[in-house]
């Protein structure tokens, strides 16, 4: 049906969807809005329901203790009071003897207060806090000094209690107080008058108009301590006074009350422990002088029905929206399934053409930048092995300056040696002629001892004295002229030997010149293949650099085939998921109709050849038959 339609007929059913699409949206549009003004109006309702029910509460316990300051100022019961006062200081009566005198003054009148404002019960107190009259009889001589309401009240300030479980009275109850001033002494308690409210009446004023809000609407007042002051409307198993809401949203408005918040209001959505969801208005309030918390809460599915209804409606509207939508849209897929599969079909074949010389292309560059990549290893060992060997020529060549350094010392000291036993040599040739001076005097000396030994001799007695001396001095210069001639021997052996030595260190002096020649000379050389080498390692860096900037090329050059060889691989995928999506919307006859005329119609030449497109005869055949296909590009 649509492969017969016009250009014109497919471009109003074009218009049509379009449409349908507006329409859908502007319906979600719409829901938006319309759900957002029922949240503003119910949050509005719970709120205003909220602030009617809790004034209407603080206006009820600002009445109630209006009542009980009207009832203290009462001339009958400060006369009453007066009479019990009277009465204990006549007599020692206890309460039991008052009560027999009670009814003739303050039993009927606290009767006809409690019926006129029909609270539960009233209670007078005594200035200590004990119960000496009273509606109910079980109240009576109940000792109330130890509450606090009671204490405030006796201290002069008129209150009230919250809500509190009364044994004699077997419920929970409310007392407001007022203290009875004395006529005579303004600022003197005579007792306090008390006005018993049942609990129920605060839960009565709590539900009352709540249907007004929802069929499911409860209310509750929570203390500080998360504690239910109030039994709720359909939750009958919470106990008041015993059972303690402990969620997220009474958290709050506990801690509101601790701060005193009166400012405090807040909407939230809690679903429950039975996976009801509920919508909450948090709020505080005042019962007398106590601040409380109030809990409003409604059944979320029961306040939000209409949009509920609403949500279901749309989405039927978008599920038949979205099937006509469908249908429409296979219909024109399928009409123009037939070019894109032929094209898909092309783009494949194409495809994996190139991912195939692509994959070549990659393995070649592989193999060619990991040919590069060892290149570059070798010319990095090489270059590594160049800069050792001219680190180790700057090394030899400091060496080497070392050794001429120190050679030139040692030339030097030789100098000084040669210079030293030269000096010595002339000492010592000083010391021999001084030796020869010695033994010359010596024998001089033995001459003139022999001749003194001669004329002793010639004198007889008188020169024997004189012959012995002269014996002496000849001993001494013969031993003197011995060890003249051993020192002389001795001194001319020292002088051969120096001029050994002399001759010796000259000889070293002459190896130690040629060394330090031959150490410049060598010295020289080493500088000159030190900075050979240099040379050498800055050409090896070069190279290695060039080296390793085209093993970067040949790399990037890999990844880019790679990724190039990726794309075609996915371009190839992408062909075949178009051609199955494709698929689906034509029947396999025709899918094996175009595929074999495309296969009869391409002619491919291998080994080189390029790929050439052939005759479309078929397609041509199915256009002379009347049957014609509109392409992508006219629709």
């Amino acid at each position: 049906m649509f492969k017969k339609m016009t250009l014109g007929q497919k471009l109003i059913l074009l218009f049509l969807v379009v449409g349908l699409l507006s329409m859908g949206i502007n319906a979600i549009v719409s829901f938006g809005f319309t759900s957002k003004s029922l949240t503003e109006e119910v949050e509005k309702s719970l709120a205003m329901f909220a602030d009617a029910t809790t004034g209407y509460l603080e206006n009820r316990f600002g009445a109630h203790l209006d009542n009980a300051r009207l009832l203290s100022e009462m001339w009958d019961l400060k006369i009453g009071l007066s009479a019990y006062y009277d009465v204990q200081k006549i007599s020692n009566w206890g309460v039991s003897d008052w009560e027999n005198t009670q009814g003739e003054s303050l039993l009927p009148f606290l009767q006809e207060v409690k019926q006129e404002f029909n609270y539960k019960d009233l209670v007078i107190t005594d200035n200590q806090g004990l119960v000496i009259c009273a509606t109910n009889k079980n109240l009576l001589a109940v000792d109330l000094k130890n509450r606090d309401y009671i204490q405030k009240a006796l201290a002069g300030k008129f209150t009230n209690s919250t809500v509190l479980y009364s044994s004699e009275l077997n419920g929970n109850v409310v007392t407001v107080v007022a203290p009875v001033f004395s006529q005579e002494v303004k600022t003197q308690v005579l007792g306090v008058v008390g006005l018993v409210i049942d609990a129920n009446l605060i839960r009565e004023i709590l539900l009352d108009g709540l249907d007004f809000v929802g069929k499911t609407a409860d209310a509750m007042l929570i203390d500080e301590n998360q504690i239910l002051l109030s039994k709720p409307r359909f939750d009958t198993d919470f106990e008041v006074l015993k059972t303690k809401i402990d969620t997220s949203a009474t958290k709050e408005v506990a801690s509101a009350i601790r701060n005193r918040d009166h400012s405090f209001g807040k909407f939230e959505t809690i679903k429950e422990q039975q996976g009801v969801k509920q919508q909450y208005y948090l709020t505080v309030t005042n019962l007398g002088d106590h601040i409380v918390g109030f809990l409003l809460k409604l059944n979320y599915d029961e306040a939000y029905a209409a949009i509920n209804e609403m949500q279901i409606f749309m989405l039927v509207v978008a599920g038949v929206l979205i099937l006509l939508i469908l249908l429409i849209s296979i219909g024109f897929s399928r009409s123009i399934s037939a070019p894109i599969f032929m094209s898909t079909q092309r783009v494949k074949q194409a495809s994996e053409e190139i991912a195939t010389g692509n994959q070549d292309l990659s393995q070649r560059t592989q193999e060619q930048a990991a040919t590069l990549e060892e290149i570059t290893s070798t010319l990095e060992e090489v270059n590594s092995s160049i800069q050792q060997v001219a680190a180790s020529s700057d090394q030899a060549d400091q060496i080497a300056k070392t050794t001429i350094k120190v050679v030139k010392e040692g030339e030097g000291s030789i100098q000084e040696t040669m210079v030293a036993m030269e000096q010595i040599a002339t000492s010592s040739r000083q010391i021999a002629e001084i030796i020869k001076m010695v033994d010359d005097i010596a024998f001089q000396t033995n001459l003139l001892a022999l001749n003194a030994a001669v004329e002793a001799a010639r004198a007889g007695e008188q020169g024997r004295g004189f012959a012995v001396v002269a014996a002496e001095v000849r001993n001494l210069a013969g031993r003197a002229a011995e060890s003249a001639k051993e020192i002389e021997n001795l001194i001319n052996e020292s002088v051969d030997r120096i001029a050994k030595g002399h001759d010796m260190v000259k000889k070293s002096a002459d190896i130690l010149g040629e060394i330090v020649n031959n150490t410049s000379r060598t010295s020289d050389v080493i500088v000159e293949v030190a900075a050979a080498m240099r040379e050498q390692a800055g050409a090896s860096q070069q190279i290695q650099a060039s080296a390793e900037q085209l093993n970067q090329v040949t790399q990037q050059n890999a990844a880019m085939v790679e990724e190039i060889t990726s794309a075609s691989q996915s371009l190839n995928a992408e062909a075949e998921e178009v051609r199955n999506m494709i698929g689906h919307f034509k029947s396999k006859r025709k899918e094996k109709r175009w595929a074999q005329g495309l296969d009869d119609g391409r002619t491919v030449k291998k080994e080189g050849q390029t790929r050439q497109a052939g005759s479309r005869s078929k397609f041509d055949d199915m256009e002379h038959r009347g049957f014609k296909q509109d392409s992508l590009e006219k629709f």
